[in-house]
């Protein structure tokens, strides 16, 4: 019996070192892949977790979530501050070793998308709740139906949409040369989607269906700051840098969605009008109006006086776009 367990352990110790050699490009002592890779972890547990407290497991949602959604929030966080603490470090690397003629350092970029899936599915899962979704399982596993929203759902969208827009605008900081367009697009995205989640859970409100959850307000407003803030950035860093798709149309569509709103309830389609109805518009008024004003009045003289830069220096290649 101790020989074959002795073999077991040497076969699964092989197996584990032949895992983590599966990539060819992980170097030793590869900090940031170890903190991509965890992160990987921690979101597909803190999804798994959330999910299954909406669905109504009160196990889960009262003994395990919450010390699931703090290790979450501290691994983004601590991975994020590395990740802008070194970037300039980890580009000077990539370019040496370009240079040189040797493979890029390090694996797997694509943080903030992982980031981006999970803030996504923070924000469907409270319009799922608002129209009691469900969802049948393959297998004969049965369904889910989504029931409650969690207050660490809305603890996690908010410190992940966070950690995005700062990791990104540290690193825009950093080298105002490689503009993040990418990432601005992500925050945009983001923003529309928590736009579109919070119209639909509006709507079942005005129909007296549910109360609207008030946390998600001030999600929107950490959303929608992130983005405001990290879009200004971009534009003071790299003037001939602009958003191709322009988020003043999303905040339209706010205005378009409130007029709607008290017409429907005027004519009596709609029973009653959702008290974060004007929470909701008076959010996007005041951060498009805060970041209009501060790019207009404070874009050149932070470029030129402040930075020290002018607009030539901070302009990408033409192959950047």
């Amino acid at each position: 019996m101790w020989i074959l367990l002795d073999k077991c352990l040497s076969a699964s110790f092989r197996g584990f070192r032949i895992l983590l050699g599966l990539h060819p490009k992980v170097q030793a002592n590869d900090i940031g892949s170890v903190g991509f890779l965890g992160m990987v972890f921690l979101s597909c547990l803190i999804v798994f977790f959330v999910v299954a407290a909406t669905v109504g497991n009160t196990t889960i949602a009262i003994f395990i979530l919450p010390t699931a959604a703090a290790a979450y929030v501290l691994g983004d966080s601590v991975y994020g501050t590395w990740e802008s603490v070194f970037y300039r470090h980890k580009v000077r690397l990539e370019a040496e070793t370009k240079n040189n003629g040797q493979e890029k350092t390090g694996i797997w970029r694509y943080g903030e998308y992982v980031g981006a899936f999970v803030a996504t599915l923070m924000l469907l899962l409270p319009a799922l709740v608002a129209y009691d979704v469900r969802m049948p399982l393959p297998f004969g596993w049965g369904g889910l139906e989504f029931q409650t929203n969690p207050e660490e759902l809305f603890v996690v969208l908010d410190f992940t949409v966070g950690i995005l827009a700062a990791s990104s605008i540290a690193k825009l900081v950093s080298i105002p040369a490689r503009p993040r367009i990418a990432y601005n697009s992500v925050l945009l995205y983001l923003c529309v989607v928590c736009t579109a989640s919070i119209m639909a859970i509006l709507i079942q409100d005005a129909r007296g269906f549910i109360s609207f959850p008030q946390d998600l307000v001030w999600s929107y407003a950490v959303i929608l700051s992130g983005y405001a803030s990290h879009n200004m950035m971009l534009s003071i860093l790299c003037p001939k840098v602009r958003q191709r798709r322009p988020g003043h149309l999303v905040a339209f569509s706010v205005y378009l969605f409130l007029g709607a709103i008290l017409s429907a309830v005027a004519v009596g389609t709609l029973v009653r009008v959702p008290t974060a109805l004007f929470s909701f518009f008076a959010i996007t008024l005041l951060v498009m109006l805060a970041s209009g004003t501060f790019r207009y009045l404070l874009e050149e003289p932070l470029v030129k006086l402040v930075l020290g830069k002018n607009g030539s220096r901070t302009d990408p290649p033409d192959s950047a776009y």
